[in-house]
């Protein structure tokens, strides 16, 4: 609700900025939990909106949600109703004795570009400074390093005893040069991804099983299938992937590639190692040469069509 930073005038409500996640948690018999899910963070992506799974010690809670902004074609509570009707989650909750105890929605924030999180005297954490993520509806990480470096400046203010907005700026400082900062420097990057994935159900249907035949090129895949010849079968999945390929090559350039820009500097040099090509000549160039000259063999290279783009 922010109701701090509305009554002091820094914003008002976040308004089409959020979304609105339904949930329903489940009681369930607390000795079977490690045996039947362990670790694990179940999704429900298909034909539901950004559906998730999050398990606790004695229960767990399924929930989804799509954008104020969007139209909706069904209530908040129906929505997480149909989750709750998949086969598979029917069954997992027979064999944990899962029983409905709570029915909760939340309003999650998320902004394109991050919102000014401090003034004279303040400074917003976690939900009022849009830090969660909508997507799962998580929250925890975030509120935690926020107050980390609020609570850091604050003890510098008072030492100092110099609570000005100039003073706070420092908050700011620290919590973009975090991976809170760089979760949130591409904001418009994942709202973008997420509404084209997630929370498109008829889109993430194709995804599905787009991935799907992904999983299924993998060796342990093809060589563990006990009905056909393992070549014929890894040529039927090759082929399907390749059919549902080029439906997906535009998705993939336009929200995909952009997020990597956040790739850490050196992964990015040791992925262009690691697919260094084996030609003579370039078994003279130190790995530093190699780097330093490999945009302009790219250029050489690259065909036409592909430098345009």
């Amino acid at each position: 609700m922010s109701t701090m930073a509305r009554k002091s005038g820094m914003r008002n409500r976040w308004g089409k900025g959020c979304t609105l996640v339904p949930q329903l948690d489940y009681s369930c018999n607390e000795s079977r939990m490690d045996d039947v899910i362990g670790d694990a963070e179940w999704c429900w992506f298909g034909p539901f909106y950004g559906a998730y799974q999050v398990n606790f010690r004695d229960g767990f809670h399924i929930g989804a949600g799509q954008w104020l902004r969007k139209d909706w074609d069904v209530k908040p509570v129906d929505m997480v109703k149909r989750v709750a009707e998949i086969p598979a989650f029917q069954a997992m909750c027979r064999v944990l004795e899962a029983k409905p105890r709570e029915y909760q929605a939340h309003l999650l924030p998320w902004m394109e570009k991050p919102v000014k999180s401090y003034r004279d005297g303040m400074m917003l954490v976690g939900d009022a400074a849009a830090f969660p993520c909508p997507l799962e509806g998580e929250g925890v990480w975030h509120a935690c390093t926020s107050g980390k470096f609020a609570g850091e400046v604050a003890a510098l203010a008072c030492s100092s005893g110099d609570a000005s907005e100039k003073t706070l700026q420092e908050y700011e400082v620290r919590w973009k040069a975090s991976s809170l900062g760089l979760e949130h420097k591409f904001g418009k990057e994942f709202t973008e991804l997420w509404d084209n994935s997630i929370f498109n159900p008829e889109l993430m249907k194709k995804q599905i099983q787009f991935l799907l035949e992904f999983s299924m090129l993998h060796p342990f895949s093809i060589v563990f299938d006990w009905g056909d010849a393992h070549m014929e079968c890894f040529n039927q999945h090759l082929e399907h992937f390749l059919d549902l390929a080029p439906e997906f090559a535009d998705f993939a350039k336009t929200y995909v590639l952009p997020l990597g820009k956040g790739i850490h500097p050196e992964l990015v040099e040791r992925m262009m190692l690691q697919l260094k090509p084996n030609v003579p000549v370039l078994k003279h160039f130190s790995d530093k040469t190699y780097l330093k000259v490999l945009p302009r063999l790219a250029k050489m290279v690259m065909p036409a069509g592909l430098k345009q783009g």
